[in-house]
Order: C-alpha cells, then structure tokens, then sequence
C-alpha cells in the first residue's frame, strides 16, 4: 500500500490488491472480529475511490475542459481515506505509519506543484495529463516563488 502511494492513479493496482490482501490475512489469521470488520470497510472504501478514479479517468477527468466540475473530485474520498485508515489502524507497525506521514507530504506537494503548474501552463494540458512523466514534467519546471 506504501508503495502505490507514490502514484495514486498507477498505483492504485497495487493499493486495491494489497488492502484486499490484508483484509484476507486478517481473517485467516483469526484477528478479532472488529479489526476483520475494520480491514474489511478499509478494502470496501479503497475499491468504491479506485472504482470512481478509474470511471473518472476513462470519462475524460473532471475540471478544465472535461465539462464536470471539480466537485466530482469528492468521489475520490473513499480512496484517501480508505488508505489512511489501513496505514493508521489497529495492528500497524509504527515504522509504516511513519512512512505514511511521508506518503502525506508528497501528497501535499503534488497539490502544491500542481497549484503552481496551473498558473504557468494552461489548465486543459494539466488536466489530460497523469503518471509519472508529467510529475517528472512538473518538478522539472518548478520553481519557488522569490
């Protein structure tokens, strides 16, 4: 799960899997019922925020010239939080929460880039664009403000 993170569009193969994979682990190793309840409602809100993203994404996005508002965004929630609630839960090593906290603040500066990206170059590119070589694209350009 830490390791999708890095992506959250790509990655999200990785993150689906592997909540499904502690949910199951879970179970068999006999945990008690809430923490199975728990990894399981973590696994179910994952799925529903990378169901939209994917459904989203195949659409055309939202925002820009996409013709939905960036409201739609919220349909991404259950994915955030879903992923928060499997790093912070019961039973995690605090070395994982720990690298979390760090997933949190590339999250941060993704927005961050991302903001600033969008005075520079004209929101209909950024919004077409996602993986890894746009993020690259971005940092390269990047420049704090003086």
């Amino acid at each position: 799960m830490l390791v999708g993170a890095i992506d959250p569009m790509e990655g999200s193969l990785l993150i689906l899997p592997g909540s499904g994979l502690v949910a199951l682990g879970t179970f068999l190793g006999h945990g008690e019922r809430r923490v199975i309840a728990y990894r399981v409602g973590v696994f179910i809100l994952i799925a529903m925020g990378v169901g939209a993203l994917w459904g989203l994404s195949c659409l055309g996005g939202f925002g820009g010239n996409s013709g939905r508002s960036n409201w739609w965004a919220l349909l991404l929630l259950p994915y955030l939080i879903g992923w928060l609630m499997g790093i912070c839960g019961p039973g995690v090593p605090r070395w994982i929460q720990l690298l979390g906290f760090g997933v949190g603040l590339w999250y941060l500066s993704i927005g961050a880039i991302a903001i600033q990206r969008d005075r520079v170059r004209p929101p209909h590119r950024w919004a077409a664009e996602h993986g890894w070589l746009p993020l690259a694209d971005c940092l390269r350009d990047w420049q704090p403000k003086p």
